[in-house]
């Protein structure tokens, strides 16, 4: 069994379509976890993040 596991954020507003030009973005990033790596690593990343938890947190712990 394949396990891929993601996270996907949305954004929009004036500032998203200041940067990407478009008044909405969406990003997902996709993971595999590996012999290594795992799902269990990614959620303990996001754990200890706290109540300030971003995508980009999620990203770093995919390790991307």
């Amino acid at each position: 069994m394949t396990v891929i596991a993601y996270a996907r954020e949305t954004t929009m507003g004036t500032v998203t379509e200041f940067a990407y030009g478009e008044r909405i973005c969406l990003t997902t990033f996709f993971f595999r976890p590996t012999k290594t790596y795992g799902l269990d690593d990614v959620a303990d990343r996001v754990a200890t993040s706290g109540d300030n938890c971003f995508l980009c947190d999620i990203a770093d712990a995919l390790k991307f």
